[in-house]
């Protein structure tokens, strides 16, 4: 993963896009019509994202519902050696993420861009149509506008240009420094999970260990990984734009790269730092915590230096209602007493795991019963923790972070550990949880993809043959892989609009899209991964693929942050509180159709 450099990364990203995209054009032939209406997508977007970082536009919102939505409708096919090809979505993903790059990139000198630079893109402008607005002649929607943060250096150099004509029209959204995000510069998004993340599984595995070392030591490939993303800058890039310690993406703009991730689950997640379960307690850090909590905690998780947990389930009751959460938050003078037993506690058998948020009750008297609970944070090495074991999924135990059994007795922390204030636990947990779930979706579609990309290899292997002819030439085997991109792309679409939710809303207004998407994808996850086993035979549940511990995370997912049926019940409840309006709306269509007969049949 080579160090992008520091200047012209915009301009040059987009043109390796496009010359890529130009060179499959050429070498393949492609000749499907449909490929002019995704090259003229590609060079509006073109003149869309100059357009909109000049005037302080959000230039990603939207990309991939953009490009992809219209790629996704175009099927290329070409031959070569007698064999027919299909470039289906992934190609064309390729491409928005050239794009979605190289509109990341800030530089650290906008203005040192040279006039050979500049020339180039102005030609490109004045020969590409542009999207502008409800009268432009595209059939493609341009993807909705909104504000970002002023951290961008190429809007900050636009809107400097055109201050004096367009001040009126535009607002400072936020005074901290510039983001300097840099990703990496290779062309296809995904080299670096293919030349560092993929390759480090096996090794990272390896270096786990046996016996009770599995539990004593961090793998050292992780660190190095950890240290080769910090230099790219692809580093906490889940912590959304609301929070000056993140990059300043959305959680649309995350979506992307967290799939990217979901293709290597145990590794990419945590060397980028954005692994759960750090990802949602440093969002509880940076959105409730006070500033010496943030100085304590948030800063070591955000560097990497430590790891944290969060105990919520309970052995003794149905956790997935988590009013039923029993452990006791006493408060005795400057101090909480903490007693209770948890269990799936993640990231707990850790070496490096220094903090805990625990969930109990502070108040079990209150008659409301959303006020009872708390959360605080506890220091790892707290006296009266004992980690009692490690639990297994399948066989599984995910070490060395693990998701253990952990007993608190009488341990005793000071009240300034408290996180927003006694009584607002729950509260904290919608926060956390929503999101989280997104995140977890969000990954389980990357595992998908490469699901998928595993059965396709196995399956087309020529020398793997029943019957006469390799697998895929079955008709059952064929239909499976047609399933099993149309249940995944259904499935993208539905986590992106529910991120896209987020953004426009809060994780609070969008608990109808986070409960769709998160029953929907685990759901699809568990049935692709059970259709790829079916097709490598006994060899699908053994060591040596991916697909049989991809399957016990699927499965767990459907359990994790909230069971299928939890909410199924909440979507359940949002449709159905649409009955009044929905009787509202069909007496009133009545009594037009009453009216207009009445007049004679006449409108």
């Amino acid at each position: 993963m080579p160090d992008a450099p520091k200047e012209k990364v915009t301009h040059q990203l987009y043109l390796d896009a496009k010359n890529e995209l130009n060179e499959l054009m050429t070498r393949k032939k492609l000749v499907d019509r449909n490929l002019a209406g995704l090259e003229n997508s590609i060079y509006a977007f073109e003149g869309s994202y100059l357009e909109d970082t000049q005037h302080g536009g959000n230039i990603i919102r939207g990309f991939d519902g953009y490009i992809n939505t219209k790629a996704d409708k175009s099927r290329i096919k070409y031959s070569e050696s007698d064999r027919l090809f299909s470039m289906s979505s992934t190609t064309f993903t390729k491409a928005s993420f050239y794009i979605f790059l190289a509109a990341l990139q800030i530089k650290d000198n906008p203005d040192q861009e040279s006039s050979q630079d500049e020339s180039r893109r102005s030609s490109s402008t004045s020969k590409r149509p542009t999207l502008k607005t409800s009268s432009s002649t595209s059939n493609t929607a341009p993807p909705p506008t909104s504000t970002v943060p002023s951290s961008s250096s190429a809007s900050r150099r636009h809107l400097k240009q055109q201050k004096s004509s367009s001040s009126s029209n535009h607002t400072k959204t936020s005074d901290r420094p510039p983001k300097k995000i840099r990703l990496s510069s290779t062309a296809d998004g995904d080299e670096d999970l293919d030349n560092d993340c993929l390759p480090a599984e096996e090794i990272y595995e390896s270096q786990v260990g046996t016996g009770d070392k599995r539990w004593t030591s961090v793998p050292p490939i992780m660190e190095e990984l950890k240290a080769k993303a910090k230099s790219l800058g692809l580093w906490n890039l889940f912590l959304n734009k609301s929070y000056p310690e993140g990059p300043g993406l959305t959680n649309l703009e995350y979506a992307t790269l967290c799939e990217i991730t979901g293709r290597c689950p145990r590794v990419a997640p945590e060397a980028l730092n954005c692994s759960a379960p750090d990802t949602g307690n440093m969002e509880v850090f940076a959105k409730y915590g006070t500033p010496e909590q943030k100085a304590k905690w948030l800063v070591p998780l955000m560097n990497g230096q430590i790891r944290s947990a969060f105990a919520m389930t309970e052995v003794a009751v149905s956790s997935s209602d988590a009013t039923n959460i029993e452990t006791s938050i006493e408060r005795v003078g400057d101090h909480y007493i903490i007693n209770g037993l948890k269990w799936w506690i993640s990231g707990a058998g850790d070496p490096r795991c220094k903090v805990y948020l625990v969930m109990g009750k502070s108040d079990p008297k209150n008659e409301h019963k959303y006020r009872q609970q708390s959360i605080v944070i506890v220091p790892a090495d707290t006296p009266g923790i004992e980690v009692v074991r490690p639990m297994t999924v399948f066989g599984y135990d995910d070490a060395p972070e693990g998701h253990c059994e952990v007993k608190f007795t009488n341990v005793r922390v000071p009240v300034s550990n408290i996180i927003l204030g006694e009584g607002r636990g729950f509260e904290v947990i919608q926060g956390r949880l929503g999101p989280g779930r997104i995140h977890h979706c969000m990954r389980a579609i990357g595992m998908a993809e490469r699901t998928l990309d595993v059965m396709i290899a196995r399956v087309t292997d020529p020398s793997r043959r029943t019957f006469g002819r390799i697998l895929a030439r079955h008709g059952t085997v064929a239909a499976d892989v047609a399933k099993m991109r149309i249940e995944i792309n259904a499935s993208r679409l539905m986590v992106l609009s529910a991120a896209d939710k987020i953004d426009k809303t809060n994780a609070k207004g969008a608990l109808r899209d986070i409960a769709m998407a998160k029953i929907m994808v685990p759901q699809m996850l568990q049935r692709v991964l059970d259709l790829a086993i079916q097709a490598h035979g006994a060899a699908g549940v053994s060591q040596d693929f991916p697909l049989a511990r991809f399957y016990a995370g699927a499965r767990t997912l459907r359990i994790a942050d909230g069971p299928d049926e939890v909410h199924t019940m909440q979507l359940a409840r949002f449709e159905l509180m649409r009955g009044d309006d929905i009787r509202t709306r069909d007496n009133a269509i009545k009594a037009r159709r009453a009216q207009i007969l009445d007049n004679g049949s006449k409108l």
